[in-house]
């Protein structure tokens, strides 16, 4: 089901009602090129997957304080959002979720337990990441992202890593990984 502002390519701002619950279906946003701000509901605890795809001239969103899941694809394409605030509610973040955004800054919530694949792939801007301390495996979750040069992972026990999640062709040695220093020997096994 296509959603209730898809394509609307003239839409500039929208500040979402805080009456509203729940986003139904998908693509709610998708399409709309010219849209430059949008605020959700502070009651939202889920924003659909694709619901902001192809919105390449949003710079300003502000999520909800009680958000939960993003859905796979939510953000792809948003070619000119550079920044964006991840509320410690929120739990997971779908594949391709921010796919092409341009964010500089990646800062996951402590308690973030789900990220899929590629959720931050081809962010070319990308330069500073701070994990979660409770995703126990990472896969390709930023791959092609060039530009990180430093990774904060406060996880204790150090997650297990499949292939590369920061495949990017850099040398390991271009990069600064920060570990709690209690678990600094974990790091090195």
């Amino acid at each position: 089901e296509r959603g209730a502002f898809y394509y609307c390519e003239h839409l500039t701002e929208f500040i979402m009602p805080n009456t509203v619950m729940e986003l139904t279906g998908t693509l709610t946003f998708a399409n709309c090129t010219s849209l430059k701000k949008l605020h959700f509901s502070k009651a939202l605890v889920n924003i659909p997957e694709e619901t902001c795809e192809n919105c390449y001239t949003l710079v300003d969103v502000l999520l909800p304080p009680v958000l939960q899941s993003i859905g796979a694809n939510a953000f792809y394409r948003t070619k000119s959002l550079r920044k964006i605030d991840f509320p410690e509610t929120l739990k997971s973040i779908g594949s391709y979720a921010f796919q092409e955004s341009r964010l500089d800054t990646v800062r996951l919530p402590l308690n973030l337990t789900t990220l899929d694949y590629y959720a931050f792939g081809n962010c070319d801007s990308l330069k500073y990441v701070e994990l979660s301390a409770y995703i126990p495996e990472y896969y390709h979750n930023f791959s092609d992202s060039y530009g990180i040069n430093t990774i904060v992972c406060p996880s204790v026990i150090p997650p297990t890593i499949y292939y590369d999640p920061f495949s990017s062709g850099k040398d390991f040695s271009e990069i600064t990984l920060y570990v709690p220093s209690i678990s600094m020997l974990n790091y090195k096994l």
